[in-house]
């Protein structure tokens, strides 16, 4: 698996690496497409895009990686429903400062960072939303309107779905409200985002 993370997007999603018979090693390429983190695959100098998996450059253009259910959560719930859960160490050699925020703000602004396409006029570019796909339909479904009404419930390609918000914090679930790492200048000090949960 590859776990992945875009902090201009906040988009945590975990991918199965096998891909058409290899299994290939992903990073950071250090380019942004769609104000998106672009992923590279050192075998074969593809590069993927993190918020759909799918190939845009080299040899698995046009392939899509399969994404694995994940989630972000708060670490004090990870503890309490998974105590023995396996970290990463922070302590790699390497003397980078983990938790700080170098996009302090952006949270608040008009339009995604070295975004050039055109602003959708619905909601503010920087709503947070809780995004579905189904086959090749996708939705998204703002944390706002979601939080106002308690529940959204809708339908995609068919198949009956649910958005639920407000899963109460003493509840150690993937749902429960986590801080927003684009807000304040560390990551321990950002307010929660909110929480909701989709079920089919």
């Amino acid at each position: 698996m590859a776990v992945t993370y875009c902090p201009l997007c906040n988009t945590a999603i975990t991918f199965d690496r096998r891909l058409e018979g290899e299994v290939l090693r992903l990073g950071v390429s250090g380019l942004l497409r769609n104000s998106d983190l672009v992923m590279w695959e050192n075998g074969s100098d593809s590069l993927f895009q993190q918020i759909t998996g799918e190939g845009i450059v080299g040899d698995f253009a046009g392939s899509r990686l399969e994404v694995v259910p994940s989630a972000i959560v708060r670490f004090a719930d990870v503890r309490t429903g998974h105590p023995d859960a396996e970290v990463l160490s922070r302590d790699t050699g390497r003397p980078f400062p983990y938790g700080a925020n170098p996009y302090q703000g952006y949270s608040s602004s008009d339009r995604p960072f070295l975004f050039d396409g055109e602003i959708d006029p619905r909601h503010p570019a920087l709503s947070r939303v809780v995004g579905i796909t189904v086959a090749d339909e996708s939705k998204a479904y703002p944390f706002s309107e979601i939080q106002a009404a308690g529940a959204v419930n809708d339908a995609s390609s068919d198949r009956p779905r649910s958005s639920f918000s407000g899963v109460p914090p003493t509840r150690p679930t993937p749902w429960t409200p986590g801080p927003s790492p684009t807000v304040a200048g560390w990551a321990s000090g950002s307010p929660s985002t909110g929480g909701s949960a989709r079920t089919r």
